[in-house]
C-alpha cells in the first residue's frame, strides 16, 4: 500500500541542479549518530526512504548532492539515511509513525523528539527552507504548552496564529481549529499566493475550512483536477488519525467528498477502506467485521473487465498528471517518458494496474485479519474463501505480488478444510516466481504446510 501511495501521491521534482559536495550522511550506526548529535548539540536530519520509491531516488539524484544544500545541512545538522523496510530502520520508522516515503524527520538530539516532519520530494529552495524552519523550531524557547496558553489571548494576531499553526504541525498536533480561525479572520479580499501557499503547506487533515477555501478556487479544468489530486489524498491518513483520536467516524466523510472532488472513480471504495481502518484502529471488532464485509462486497460486485478498464484509464491519467508536473518544472516534452520511467522503475506493473493491484492488496489485508482474528468464525471463513478467489483472479497480471497474495489465500482455503486447493494455489505461486529463486524458496517453504 505504501509503495503505491509513494508512486501515485507524491509529485516528482525534476529540476536541473548544481552538484557539489552535497550532504555528508553519517555512515555509522543509529546510536553513533545520536551520540554525535548530542555531543555537538545539533539537530538530526533523518531521511527515511525505501529502495523502490521514485521520489526518494529523485531526492538522492537532484537534491542531496546539491552544493548549496550540502553547505547548509552540513553546517547545521547531523544527517543520516535509513531504509524504512530494512534492519534498524524498520523499528525507527514504526516508532515515528512513518506512513509514506520519503519522510524527513528533524529530531531534537536531547530526547529524539520530533522537531519537524516533512514528506515528499521538493526543490532545492524548499528543502533548505524545511531545514531553516526546523532550526527555528529547535531554537524557539517556547514550548507547545506555552503556545496553547497564549492562544486564548493572542489568536487574533496573524503572526502568532501562523507560528501556532506551524509549530503545531511540526509537532504532529491537530490545528484544524486554528486554521478555521485563520480563514475567518485573515482571508484576503482577492486570492493571494502567499496566503494560499501558507495554507497548502500547513493543512494536514481534510477537516478544516482551509481545504474548502483552496478547493473552491479551482475551476476544475483537467490540469487543476490533477493538481488537487496531488494534494488532497496526502491528507487522508491524517484525517483518519484525527477521526480515531476524537472517536468521530463522521470525519471520514470528508475523504469521500475529497475523492469525488478529484473525480476518482474509486471514491466510494476509498471511503469504505478508511471506515474499515477506523474500526480496526479503535478495536471495535463488531463494526470492523461489518465494515470488512461491506468493503469486500463492493469489490466483488465489480466485474474484472471493469477493473481492467479502470486500470487503463488510471494509468493514462497518471501519465498526464506527471506530464503537467514536468511541464511546470520546465522539462522538455521529449524527456517526459525518461523521467516517468525512472520514477516508475520497478513498480510499473503496479502502476499500469493500479486499481486491480490496490483492490487485491486491500482484500489481502482483510484476509490477513481473518486469519489472525477471525479464524474460528466458520461463516466468516467461507466468505473469505470467496474473497480469496476474487483476489487471485484480480491479481493475475502480476508475478511476485500474486505469489505473496497466494500465501494468505492458501491459508484461508486450508482453514476451510480444502487442503488440496491450498496446495494447488501454492504450486502455482512457485511457478509464478521461477525468475526469482529467493522468493521462490520462501514460497516452497510455505507449500510444505499443505503437502
Amino acid at each position: 500500500m505504501k509503495k503505491i501511495l509513494c508512486a501515485l501521491l507524491f509529485c516528482m521534482g525534476l529540476l536541473t541542479v548544481a552538484f557539489g559536495q552535497g550532504i555528508s550522511f553519517e555512515n555509522g550506526t543509529w546510536q553513533q549518530v545520536v551520540d554525535k548529535a548530542k555531543k555537538e548539540n545539533k539537530l538530526i536530519f533523518l531521511d527515511i526512504y525505501a529502495v523502490w520509491c521514485g521520489p526518494c531516488k529523485q531526492m538522492d539524484k537532484n537534491i542531496f548532492p546539491n552544493a548549496e544544500v550540502g553547505n547548509f545541512y552540513n553546517q547545521h545538522f547531523i544527517s543520516y539515511k535509513l531504509d524504512g523496510e530494512k534492519g534498524e530502520g524498520i523499528g525507527i520508522a514504526k516508532k515515528y509513525g512513518v506512513k509514506a516515503y520519503p519522510t524527513n524527520l528533524y529530531l531534537n538530539p536531547k530526547d529524539l523528539s520530533v522537531v519537524s516532519r516533512e514528506m515528499g520530494y521538493v526543490d532545492v529552495a524548499t528543502f533548505i527552507g524545511r531545514g531553516e524552519q526546523a532550526l527555528k523550531e529547535f531554537k524557539d524557547p517556547r514550548s507547545w504548552s506555552d503556545y496553547v496558553k497564549d492562544y486564548k489571548t493572542r489568536s487574533g494576531n496573524k503572526e502568532f496564529l501562523e507560528d501556532y499553526i506551524r509549530k503545531g504541525n511540526k509537532l504532529d498536533k491537530n490545528v484544524d481549529h486554528a486554521i478555521d480561525l485563520y480563514i475567518s479572520q485573515f482571508t484576503p479580499a482577492q486570492p493571494d499566493g502567499e496566503f494560499i501557499g501558507f495554507l497548502s503547506q500547513n493543512i494536514k487533515t481534510l477537516n478544516n475550512k482551509g481545504v474548502d477555501y483552496i478547493v473552491d478556487l479551482y475551476s476544475y479544468t483537467n490540469e487543476q483536477i490533477a493538481m488537487l489530486d496531488e494534494w488532497l489524498p496526502g491528507l487522508y491518513d491524517n484525517t483518519l488519525d484525527n477521526a480515531v483520536a476524537t472517536k468521530d467516524p463522521k470525519k471520514l466523510e470528508r475523504i469521500l467528498w475529497a475523492s469525488k472532488k478529484t473525480r476518482n472513480p474509486q471514491a466510494q471504495n476509498i471511503y469504505n477502506r478508511f471506515v474499515t481502518a477506523y474500526y480496526a484502529k479503535t478495536n471495535d471488532m463488531g463494526n470492523y467485521w461489518k465494515a470488512v464485509e461491506n468493503e469486500m462486497n463492493v469489490y466483488l460486485q465489480t466485474d474484472i473487465r471493469e477493473y481492467r478498464q479502470q486500470d487503463s484509464a488510471a494509468f493514462q491519467a497518471l501519465i498526464e498528471d506527471y506530464g503537467v508536473q514536468l511541464k511546470n518544472y520546465g522539462v522538455p516534452e521529449s524527456q517526459f517518458m525518461s523521467y516517468i520511467d525512472e520514477t516508475l522503475k520497478d513498480k510499473k506493473e503496479e502502476a499500469e494496474h493500479q486499481t486491480s493491484y490496490m483492490t487485491a492488496a486491500f482484500i489481502n489485508e482483510a484476509l490477513d485479519n481473518v486469519i489472525e482474528k477471525g479464524s474460528k468464525n466458520q461463516q466468516l471463513l467461507k466468505k473469505a474463501a470467496g474473497w480469496a478467489d476474487f483476489m487471485l483472479e484480480l491479481a493475475q497480471p502480476f508475478t511476485y505480488q500474486w505469489a505473496q497474495f497466494a500465501a494468505n489465500a492458501a491459508e484461508i482455503y486450508a482453514l476451510n478444510n480444502d487442503k488440496a486447493k491450498a496446495r494447488a494455489t501454492m504450486e502455482q505461486a512457485v511457478l509464478k516466481t521461477e525468475n526469482n529463486k529467493d522468493i521462490q524458496n520462501i514460497i516452497k517453504e510455505e507449500l510444505k504446510k499443505y503437502q
